[in-house]
């Protein structure tokens, strides 16, 4: 996402701080006007030019920064004084309720009103630093624009000396109060529960908050580690003696209270008669009057009779206009959030402020609406109440009934005349938000009343129903929207969001309604493109069958024309390469560049200067990074499955950061990941250790600024010890604990243990590994960024063809050889039935007397291995002959000229859960692994010491490796394989998602190919497959030719992320035939890899 639309979209969640946050785009207008002075005068200009006018007018443009940061730093000191103040209110209530005893129950009004105030105060200091993280990023991208677009290098000086020296980024003071409040919060729900405890910050500098020179201070206990401590002063609680006037009795009087007028009287005479009895009673005690208004503010939200309320008020006692100092609530707040109609009379009649916001700035209408109290708004309104009253999140009544989905409400206030009209664009849009939250009801009533319009992100009411997945809703919209326009965020149709996102009811719903299904975004994607993409195969169907249609012929002669040609150059291969396997040249025309009246859009760093070198620089890299002795732990956190989950929601802070640390290894550097994870975010950590003998993992929460612990919890080693079950998923939950060791939540995470090859490796000396040769390439990429350095590559060690195999291990530990993609062995039992057995189940012996293989007839089979003579005769043997032999005698055997593509079967848990495999079919992956790679390397080096023997000068000749690569559908296992040596390189096979030629409809099946989808995303979607070959530098994923040939634009979008491209046959696509841009083509027998990456 683009920052500028980001911030705006941000401008949203923190309405006060709108004003305030950097101009970014007055910013980048500024820059386009000091290059020239109109567009047209732009287009006329050179680059050389447009960057000596930026350095003409650099004042300008740091003159104007400068004010922006003045602006930025003026707010933050401004709110943070009055967050200063507001927290030693807190902490003054906190020490002198403490000393007085009324902290000593979670019941109690000062517990409830400070515990309030604690989290709001919490809430408000997070708002503060994503202010101040939103600005910080502010100034980096403006300075980074102004380097690029003038050629300079001012960023890092301008940072260093002008913004990081501001106060605003100064994070020691805002990490102070953030670890006073959260200590405080701790401190006072331990009173309540009866633990006589105190938590003190390292951020505490000294015994008290230092506030303004206007403010006076409330004094903190002193800092210390961080750690749990008895109790010092203040002091303990006086002795509680048995008097109205102590606290304990205060509370529990006023519990009598409540339950003798709303469970033991029944009667209104009596109601009236011990209500004044408690009344002479308490009028007896200091400060009397204030406590029977606080039993009267009190009582409104409990079952308390409307009596109770009239015969207090009729005492004369109660202040009607009293305001609580911490929660700025009166007593029409209350009676608002809880429906009493009775009291809102009783403060109508006294005159209360109907207007009065609290610290959330909401009014007593807020309220009546957040509790769905529709009965009341007409009287609210009706006395005064501003209909149309925003709170500080900028959400007036009409919004929060929207959002929490309450029809009648929303009808009540439009009938009232409530404004659906916005004043900026830092306003929400009440028909946005309905269509965001599918108010069927709201939407229909809006669309008459309110005008069609993009809200902060972009995004037109068609485009946030679709994204929402309201299918509802789209006939309704149909008749006032374009359903065909483009968003202005991403530049994506409605069909294109539906798609993206997986709803396939909205997609057929849009379809329906004249959606175009052959619309391009503004990077020329179709909707086809972002469901394929994603993996969301029932969008898929329904797009491939819809187009299919319209152009009158069968889904398997779909191609997606409307997909441009990829960018990487004019030949319609995606990466031309020449046959000598030299770099690749770049069609510089074709390349996306953008309108030079457009300077946000031109790159200038794309157009390269044809009088200086090639701006490609080739460069080969031989084998892949590997484990020698260390083993690799990596922790997953699934982003869609909420990994981390509190208890309660005022728990749960809005931002901070996950610390990921070991204990027993001093050598490794703790990590950490930013809160709340996001799918953009890194989700995936690991750690490299000597041994797992002593491996623990200390997982603890922080806030964004600050260094008090919110929650925190440990993995023990017994967590990374070898599992019983090996084909059980490596999951764990833990719970999450505060600092007083009270559970708090929960954090879940899978992990996978990658150990190095535990046998004799091949030494690189002697053995070659494969090689690639890769370039890099700025390219204009919308909307994730302006620029984004593309790598790909462009020539390889891989060429010709290799024999496709498949490998699994017998009950003893044998590899065994199959030319099927399965791990099954058919065999007919004595009733006559044909019945399927896992090889794994079965030793060496017993699967080859089942197979039908005694010595003889596997003696025969050497014997026709032996007499192969290319990969044509090895696809005709096996297409009439299911292979099965122990590997060893395979390698022995087969010509070495012949070239391998080995698939090493493994199920992942959804297989293993839908074959319902045995505990000890299929050993620990990494024992599994070892196995394979034992044979292969020891096959390597007989190799070797037969071609040294028959070479008298003692160096081999000729062909001494055998070519060989290895591919799987189980990503865990192309992870190990790939770290376990670096000599063959490893392909990733996304089988997830199929083409079923029956129905035409696309499929989910497991990663295996069994009828089930598979809980692992990497085995659907072709993003996860790229993403994760990428990440653990695998040299290519593998797709299905028919999803290839039907969205071309997946090839690029595999190729730019630097990965070898095969596509496997089907029905679909002819053997021999060759997709545009693929680098490898693959059937059932063979791997066939194109000159495009040949040497």
């Amino acid at each position: 996402m683009k920052f500028g639309k980001y911030l705006a979209k941000r401008q949203l969640d923190l309405p006060e701080y709108a004003g305030h946050l950097i101009d970014y785009k007055a910013l980048k207008k500024l820059i386009k006007s000091l290059a020239a002075p109109n567009p047209e005068a732009l287009a006329t200009l050179s680059q050389h030019e447009i960057q000596r006018r930026l350095q003409d007018n650099k004042f300008a443009f740091f003159f104007r920064l400068d004010r922006e940061l003045e602006k930025v730093n003026d707010c933050y000191e401004l709110k943070e004084r009055e967050l200063r103040v507001r927290l030693n209110i807190l902490v003054d209530k906190k020490q002198n309720w403490y000393a007085a005893g009324e902290l000593s129950s979670k019941t109690s009004v000062a517990y409830i009103s400070l515990h309030e105030g604690f989290l709001r105060f919490r809430r408000d200091l997070d708002r503060l630093e994503q202010f101040i993280e939103l600005s910080a990023t502010g100034f980096s991208k403006a300075l980074k624009k102004w380097d690029k677009r003038s050629k300079s290098q001012t960023k890092e000086m301008y940072l260093s000396r002008a913004v990081e020296v501001q106060p605003v980024f100064h994070r020691e003071e805002l990490a102070e109060l953030s670890d006073v409040a959260n200590s405080s919060i701790l401190e006072i729900e331990a009173w309540a529960e009866g633990d006589t405890v105190i938590f003190e910050s390292q951020a505490m500098r000294s015994n008290s908050i230092a506030a303004s020179s206007t403010t006076s201070g409330g004094s903190i206990s002193a800092p210390s580690t961080g750690t749990i401590q008895p109790m010092a002063p203040p002091p303990p609680p006086p002795p509680v003696s048995h008097n109205v006037n102590s606290t304990l009795d205060r509370d529990d009087l006023y519990n009598e209270f409540i339950k003798t007028i709303t469970e033991d009287v029944k009667d209104e005479e009596m109601v009236k008669k011990v209500v004044d009895e408690w009344v002479n009673q308490l009028v007896q005690t200091d400060a009397g009057r204030g406590r029977i208004t606080r039993i009267f503010l009190l009582m409104i939200s409990t079952e308390a009779p409307d009596v109770a309320f009239l015969a207090l008020h009729r005492t004369g006692l109660v202040d009607m206009k009293a305001v609580d100092e911490i929660s700025g609530k009166n007593c029409l707040h209350r009676a608002a959030s809880a429906g009493r109609k009775v009291v809102i009379d009783l403060a109508i009649k006294s005159k209360v402020d109907i207007n009065l916001q609290d610290t959330h700035g909401r009014t007593p209408l807020h309220y009546a609406c957040l509790g769905n109290h529709h009965e009341l708004i007409e009287l609210l309104v009706s006395n005064g109440a501003d209909i149309d009253a925003q709170d500080k999140e900028n959400y007036s009544p009409l919004l929060y009934s929207i959002v929490n989905r309450y029809e009648t409400c929303v009808s009540e206030l439009l009938r009232l005349g409530s404004s659906v009209e916005v004043d900026s664009e830092r306003d929400y849009i009440p028909l946005n938000l309905a269509c965001q939250y599918g108010v069927y009801s709201a939407v229909k009533a809006l669309l008459e009343k309110s005008p069609i319009m993009p809200d902060a992100e972009g995004l037109y009411p068609i485009h946030v129903v679709a994204r929402a997945g309201h299918a509802d809703l789209v006939p309704l919209l149909k008749p006032y929207v374009n359903i065909n326009e483009l968003d202005k965020f991403n530049g994506w149709t409605a069909l294109c969001y539906a798609a993206s996102e997986g709803h396939v009811e909205t997609v057929k719903a849009l379809i329906a309604a004249d959606a175009d299904v052959n619309a391009l975004d503004e990077d020329g994607l179709t909707a086809l493109y972002h469901a394929s993409w994603q993996g969301h195969a029932t969008c898929v169907s329904a797009l491939a069958s819809t187009i299919s249609s319209l152009l009158n012929v069968a889904v398997s002669e779909i191609i997606d024309k409307s997909v441009v040609q990829p960018k990487f150059g004019g030949d319609s291969s995606v990466l031309p390469s020449s046959q000598n396997g030299s770099s690749m040249a770049l069609d510089v025309q074709s390349s996306s560049i953008g309108d030079l009246n457009d300077l946000d859009a031109m790159d200038i760093d794309a157009i390269p200067d044809l009088s200086l070198p090639p701006p490609i620089i080739p460069l080969k890299r031989y084998g892949h990074n590997f484990l020698d002795k260390r083993t690799i732990i990596q922790f997953f956190f699934d982003t869609s499955a909420s990994p981390i989950r509190f208890h309660r929601s005022g728990n749960q802070i809005p931002a901070g950061r996950l610390t990921i640390s070991t204990h027993n290894n001093t050598d490794q550097i703790p990590q950490s990941i930013i809160l709340p994870l996001s799918d953009t975010d890194r989700s995936v950590v690991s750690f490299q250790v000597e041994s797992l003998d002593d491996f623990g993992v200390d997982f603890e929460i922080f806030p964004t600024f600050g260094t008090q612990i919110t929650a925190k919890t440990a993995a023990l080693p017994y967590v990374f010890s070898p599992r019983p079950h090996a084909l059980k998923d490596y999951v764990c939950e833990l719970p999450l604990f505060d600092m007083r060791m009270k559970a708090v939540g929960e954090i879940a995470f899978r992990f996978q243990i990658i150990k190095p090859f535990q046998g004799k490796a091949l030494e690189i000396t002697k053995y070659d590994t494969y090689w690639k040769s890769t370039s890099q390439l700025e390219q204009q990429q919308k909307p994730q960024s302006q620029m984004q350095s593309l790598s790909f590559v462009t020539a390889s060690s891989l060429s010709g063809d290799y024999c496709r195999l498949f490998v699994c291990l017998t009950r003893d530990g044998v590899p065994v050889v199959t030319t099927t993609h399965s791990w099954d062995l058919n065999v007919i039992n004595p009733s006559g039935q044909e019945v399927s057995i896992p090889i794994g189940d079965l030793d060496l012996a017993t699967f080859l007397a089942l197979s039908g293989q005694n010595e003889q007839k596997l003696n025969g089979a050497y014997q026709q291995l032996r007499a192969i003579n290319s990969t044509r005769e090895f696809a005709q043997l096996i297409s009439t002959t299911r292979l099965l032999m122990p590997l060893e005698g395979f390698l022995r055997y087969l010509p070495l000229d012949l070239k391998l593509d080995i698939g090493v079967l493994y199920p992942t848990p959804t297989d293993a859960s839908f074959k319902n495999l045995g505990t000890s079919t299929f050993p620990e992956l990494n024992e599994y692994v070892d196995t394979v790679l034992a044979v292969l390397f020891d096959h390597a080096r007989q190799v070797r010491r037969d071609s040294e023997a028959n070479n008298p000068a003692g160096t081999p000749s000729g062909n001494s490796n055998r070519g060989i690569i290895f591919s799987s559908s189980n990503p865990d296992v192309c992870t190990v394989l790939n770290w376990k040596q670096p000599n063959y390189p490893v392909f990733f096979q996304m089988k997830g998602l199929r083409h079923n030629f029956e129905s035409g409809l696309f499929e989910y099946q497991s990663a295996n190919g069994f009828p089930a989808k598979d809980r692992d995303t990497r085995c659907v979607s072709v993003k996860e497959a790229a993403n994760f070959a990428a990440k653990n530098n695998l040299l290519g994923i593998i797709l299905p030719a028919s999803l290839l040939k039907m969205v071309p634009h997946l090839v690029e979008s595999v190729k730019v992320l630097g990965l070898v491209l095969v596509s496997t046959s089907d029905k679909q696509v002819e053997p021999g035939v060759r997709l545009n841009g693929v680098d490898g083509f693959r059937n059932s027998s063979v791997l066939t890899f194109q000159e495009s990456i040949d040497v």
